[in-house]
């Protein structure tokens, strides 16, 4: 290989770069075969440094002033498959222009070597390192490969100065930039798709730890910290644990990307699982297994970087001053955070164990547990017996701590972290860390279970009462809040168990409420809560709620006005935890309606269906004539269009609406194409609102469909849809949509343009449009789930339903409309609900006589037709 540098030859780059590949190879399929992933971490790094060694000696000499030295995370020795190179050449000024320097780089990159590098003499680097924390951190982390030797002990000196970054400033420093990361991250350790490098509780902060203890304590091993007495011997073994698990991640992250990558993206994670040989159980997917494996030990990795930067805190920090404050003769305030007076606190007494919490979450000043105090917890963690599970005292702090003022959510996810949770209900323990493979829930169980609890907490807030008005309503009839957030934290912890996570939740929650010593009327309340904690929002959303019967079957089901406040409370927390993109205005309000329409009737004589009905359609007429007389049209015009609408105008719409639309019916030109009215509906109280497109037209083939698919293109969501065709064939189709965030669509401007494209779409229909316009994020095109649907037909002279369950795509619904134009189908009524990933949809539909499908033949013709469709339309594009 001599020479290389200087003529670099095509053939000898080839040699080098085949030299390499096998290298690489062979590690690689070493990883697969499962052998440790430290020792080949390592010895990537020997194979480098022997390669970059073997070419720096063919171009310099070992006495000239030149040195090449690893830095960073190659510095440490942990290269990863595409991790990058990090070097710095280290020179005298003498040899800047020295042209062998830059000819070892364009090597180096022709190569195909991921490097990373820097060309600076000694000076230059104490300059960089004195103004960029991440410079100084990267030059800590340095190691001489080859070259002067001197030069390299010169800088050795230098960055040894004690007024470079003193160890009180780099830790301020290092803090601050780790919790701006975790920020970045949304400070949860529990994302999707989380980042094993970044993300809190990933490979940074354990590299955090290192770089503080490097500084301060001149310590660069493991074995060190806990020599130091900084490290438990515990902390240690979950330290090294966490870091090798991550580290078999990232390795195969790398292999399986073919490049530098610490995503871990949904695909990869199905991929890693497989590979590591995780298999489906009854209640879990393999990937769901391997992520409850990762999420479990980031938030181990976590802690431990928690407890050790807090003690870096006090002695880097504080060094040693202790001011101390008195709580009672078990815990006391040490610079503001609580700790046990003495060691023996939680074996004297193990109900100490929760009345700490309890402590905290009476008294707001207190900014958490001293580093000493969460070690001793965790090292009492086996306290945490049957004994101290039926101890009525433990009971009684356990509700203190429900109802407490402040940071109930903080002081649960304390529980959860230190190990206590878990420990005290053994069924949470359970669901630690456990993910569900979707897009629809964006936390793990867990930590969707706390977050639910935290959005109950805030309908009691003064500053979150304006956004959610319907449920502050409800708060006057929830006396025991600690039955609330019971049934929050039970809602779904039997989750992966298989079979119905509902009842079987239901069953942990009424066991708990009877080792609390609650009363049979609260344990059932509670037990009720979580067993049919999704029938409000599966009512509201899939149901008809402007019919009475629907109401007055959802409030029998409820039973009283107390159930039904506690319910709209749980239903409201549990979609907000579930995934932020779900609650919008249109969700709010249908929530909000089915929950005032069951109110009013469960306060009314006998459940009257009569008094829940949302618009008095007689008083809506009246009004409405009245205006219309005002602006020249007669009664009669107005009642033409009413009936043949079916009343649609009236029933579903406000006085001023139904004016507005009756008006532009009666005026508007047909021959220059389709009425077409947008415009926002607002609910009875804020937030509550959702935008109408309503579209009237002569009756014609494809004129839904074409609708929808006009819809799509616009970036517009459709959530609901009534089409209604008159005997005179006019179409009354009223489309309520939202744009792609979720929100009304609010500018006028747009809602302008929305009407005059669509209604110049439907004037000149183009020939078949495209399927699938719009562009499918990566995320979805990673969940293919083939159609499901179910065809039910009554018996008696109602029409028929037809529910789909089935991946989300765009132009989806135009599909599903053309093909019911094929078949022979009338639709009625589209209720559409996106959960993430998946779509679960219902269509009120007829034969073409307006009678329900009940003809064995036909039902499965429709069924068959429809999943063979829109299965091969989602493969296209998956």
């Amino acid at each position: 290989m001599k020479n290389l540098i200087d003529d670099s030859p095509e053939s000898q780059i080839e040699e080098f770069k085949t030299r390499v590949g096998r290298v690489e190879q062979g590690l690689a399929a070493r990883f697969w075969q499962g052998e440790d992933v430290e020792q080949l971490v390592r010895a990537r790094t020997r194979h480098i440094d022997g390669f970059l060694t073997e070419l720096w000696e063919d171009s310099f000499d070992a006495e000239e002033p030149v040195a090449l030295i690893a830095v960073g995370g190659y510095g440490r020795g942990e290269l990863h498959p595409h991790s990058d190179i990090d070097l710095l050449i280290l020179i005298h000024r003498r040899l800047r222009e020295d042209p062998r320097i830059a000819a070892f780089v364009r090597l180096l990159w022709d190569l195909d070597l991921d490097i990373g590098h820097s060309v600076r003499t000694v000076s230059e680097c104490l300059q960089e390192a004195q103004r960029d924390v991440a410079v100084m951190t990267t030059l800590m982390e340095r190691r001489l490969l080859v070259g002067s030797g001197d030069l390299a002990s010169e800088l050795d000196k230098v960055m040894r100065r004690r007024r470079l970054w003193p160890s009180s400033s780099y830790f301020r420093a290092k803090h601050d930039e780790q919790e701006a990361r975790h920020d970045r991250w949304g400070d949860v350790e529990y994302g999707l798709e989380p980042d094993v490098k970044n993300s809190p509780g990933g490979l940074r902060d354990i590299q955090t730890v290192g770089w503080v203890t490097k500084r301060h304590f001149d310590a660069s091993s493991v074995e060190e910290l806990v020599q130091l007495e900084i490290l438990t011997e515990s902390e240690r073994d979950t330290f090294v644990a966490g870091q090798l698990f991550l580290w078999r991640v990232r390795f195969a992250l790398h292999l399986l990307a073919g490049r530098r990558q610490d995503h871990l993206v949904f695909d990869y994670q199905r991929q890693i699982a497989d590979r590591f040989g995780y298999r489906d159980s009854e209640g879990l997917l393999a990937v769901e297994c391997f992520m409850r494996d990762y999420y479990r030990h980031v938030l181990e990795l976590r802690e431990v970087n928690d407890i050790l930067l807090q003690h870096f805190n006090e002695v880097i920090l504080h060094r040693g001053r202790e001011v101390t404050e008195s709580v009672n003769e078990r815990f006391q305030l040490c610079n503001g955070y609580i700790e046990a007076v003495d060691e023996q606190v939680f074996s004297r007494s193990p109900e100490s164990l929760l009345e700490i919490f309890v402590l905290m979450a009476n008294h707001s000043k207190i900014s958490g547990v001293r580093a000493s105090t969460i070690r001793l917890i965790r090292e009492s963690l086996d306290l945490i017996d049957a004994r101290f599970r039926s101890n009525p005292a433990v009971a009684r702090l356990f509700i203190e701590l429900l109802r407490s003022p402040y940071t109930l959510g903080s002081q649960l996810t304390r529980m959860r972290r230190y190990g206590i949770l878990g420990r005290y209900i053994p069924a949470f323990g359970q669901v630690v860390g456990q993910m569900q493979h979707d897009l629809f829930h964006i936390y793990t169980v867990d930590a969707h279970t706390i977050m639910v609890i935290r959005h109950m907490r805030r309908f009691f807030m003064p500053k979150y009462r304006d956004d959610f008005p319907f449920v502050v309503e409800a708060l006057q009839y929830i006396s025991k809040v600690e039955l609330l957030f019971l049934a929050g934290l039970f809602h779904d912890i039997a989750k992966g168990r298989g079979g119905d996570h509902s009842q079987l939740s239901a069953i942990e929650a009424s066991n708990f409420c009877s080792s609390l010593g609650l009363s049979a009327e609260d344990r059932e309340l509670v037990t009720w809560l979580v067993q049919h904690h999704l029938v409000l929002s599966t009512t509201a959303q899939r149901m008809d709620i402007d019919d009475p019967q629907v109401v007055s079957q959802f409030a029998n089901m409820v039973g009283s006005e107390r159930n039904l406040s506690y319910l709209v409370a749980l239903t409201v927390a549990d979609i907000n935890a579930t995934n932020p993109n779900l609650w919008n205005g249109w969700r709010a309000s249908l929530i909000s309606k089915l929950y005032r329409s069951a109110r009013v009737m469960l306060r009314s004589a006998d459940n009257d269906s009569s008094a829940v009905a949302t618009v008095d359609p007689q008083a809506n007429r009246n009004e409405a004539e009245t205006a219309l007389a005002q602006i020249g049209i007669g009664s009669d015009v107005a009642e033409r269009i009413w009936t043949d609408s079916e009343n649609s105008i009236v029933m579903y719409h406000n006085v001023d609406d139904t004016v507005q639309l009756t008006a532009g019916i009666h005026h508007h030109d047909f021959e220059d194409g389709p009425f077409v009215r947008t415009s926002d509906i607002f609910g009875s109280t804020r937030g509550e609102e959702a935008t109408e497109v309503f579209v009237c037209a002569p009756n014609r083939p494809l004129l839904f469909a074409n609708c929808v698919a006009m819809l799509d293109e616009l970036q517009l969501q459709v959530v609901n849809a009534r089409i209604v065709t008159g005997e005179s064939q006019m179409c009354y189709d009223s489309f309520i949509v939202l744009n792609m965030d979720g929100e009304r669509i609010g500018d006028e401007e747009r809602k302008r343009q929305i009407s005059e494209q669509i209604r110049s779409a439907l004037h000149n229909p183009s020939k078949q449009r495209k399927r699938f316009p719009r562009r499918v994020s990566r995320q979805l095109t990673q969940f293919v789930r083939p159609a499901t649907l179910k065809l039910t037909s009554p018996n008696d002279e109602g029409k028929s339903t037809l529910e789909l369950v089935v991946s989300d795509r765009p132009g989806l619904l135009a599909l599903i409309a053309e093909t019911f134009v094929e078949l022979d189908v009338e639709l009625h009524e589209a209720r559409i609900a996106t959960l993430g990933e998946r779509v679960e949809d219902l269509f009120v539909i007829s034969d073409l006589n307006g009678k329900p499908l009940q003809t064995g033949s036909r039902t499965e013709r429709i069924v068959d037709t429809l999943t063979e469709r829109i299965d091969a339309a989602i493969q296209d594009i998956a």
